[in-house]
């Protein structure tokens, strides 16, 4: 299996799903010193601002800024009212549970659920 190319958005999306995939398929444990090195390597290569689509135009960034935030320590608030400090850790964890909810783990409570 070769990994795709890596010039378009699309692409580099493919990427990781590819990286991803590989490494769910290696046969040894999620501990494993050659798993822990090549799961950080894909980290490296297929971070979220390689797969970073841009920068809002202004006037969606300003819709978005006054869009009303209904969870978390903010709740209640605004975008544009939040610390951005605040929005970049928000942005990482969003990341992570896209990550989780694709986990093998959570694949499988989701089959047992029915």
């Amino acid at each position: 299996m070769n990994p795709p190319s890596l010039e378009t958005l699309q692409e580099r999306i493919a990427g990781r799903k590819w990286a991803m995939d590989v490494i769910n398929d290696l046969p040894v444990s999620e501990d494993h010193p050659f798993r822990t090195a090549f799961l950080d390597h894909v980290k490296k290569c297929f971070t979220i601002e390689a797969l970073d689509p841009g920068a809002m135009p202004d006037q969606q960034a300003k819709a978005f800024g006054s869009q009303v935030i209904f969870f978390g320590k903010y709740s209640g608030g605004t975008y544009d009212d939040c610390p951005l400090d605040y929005l970049e850790w928000l942005a990482d964890q969003n990341a992570a549970l896209v990550r989780y909810l694709k986990s093998r783990r959570i694949q499988e409570e989701r089959l047992h659920e029915d």
